[in-house]
């Protein structure tokens, strides 16, 4: 029988992106994305990542990764 050169390159690809993975199932609990998600543009214009977080986290599900998330996509292009 004959060995494949590239199956342990494959394996240790696998492998890393298993890893990397399983962190992010764990963190995806604490997020959640929402389809009104556009209606902050208007807040991140007049209040920035601050107003965007802290209306994300006091007034809509209190989940602070969601909340800076949101704050890092929408600052920048308000």
């Amino acid at each position: 029988m004959r060995s494949v050169r590239g199956l342990p390159a494959i394996g240790l690809l696998g492998g890393g992106l298993l890893a990397a993975l399983v962190p992010l199932v764990f963190l995806g609990l604490y997020v959640r994305p929402a389809s009104d998600d556009w209606c902050l543009v208007p807040l991140a214009r007049s209040g920035g990542f601050k107003a965007v977080v802290g209306n994300v986290y006091d007034q809509q599900n209190g989940r602070l990764g969601n909340a800076a998330v949101l704050g890092l996509i929408f600052t920048p292009y308000a």
